[in-house]
């Protein structure tokens, strides 16, 4: 994903920016056995890849997730915890407020109305 958007970037000579919409239905506490994994994403995006991010989203999210996330958020800095918003089920009024993108850009498994084959493919973690 980051490289790709600094490609895309290069490509068209003038920054193209992603938003990231994660889907975090079912993500339980067994996630937290990746958290190496995932502080490193997180560290090597930061570091690298600062500009590349419009926003994340997480959409779905179980009310957990925001706990856990409120330990994470003080190690970012002021603009990433700007781009992260976490939402619950009912995400569409809070989706388009953070990221701009309305329901009906999302897939049908998130209540949108874009075909399967304009999306990635998203596999189960």
């Amino acid at each position: 994903l980051f490289r790709s958007g600094r490609a895309a970037s290069l490509r068209h000579n003038r920054l193209v920016q992603s938003r990231l919409i994660i889907d975090a239905k079912g993500l339980g506490l067994h996630v937290l056995k990746h958290r190496g994994a995932l502080k490193g994403i997180v560290s090597n995006g930061k570091k690298y890849f600062p500009e590349v991010n419009f926003s994340v989203t997480i959409v779905r999210a179980p009310s957990m997730f925001a706990r856990l996330f409120s330990f994470v958020k003080p190690n970012l800095t002021p603009v990433m915890q700007r781009k992260i918003c976490i939402l619950g089920d009912d995400f569409a009024e809070g989706l388009l407020e953070h990221a701009g993108v309305p329901l009906a850009m999302l897939p049908a498994f998130l209540g949108g109305s874009t075909p399967a084959p304009g999306m990635c493919e998203c596999m189960p973690v």
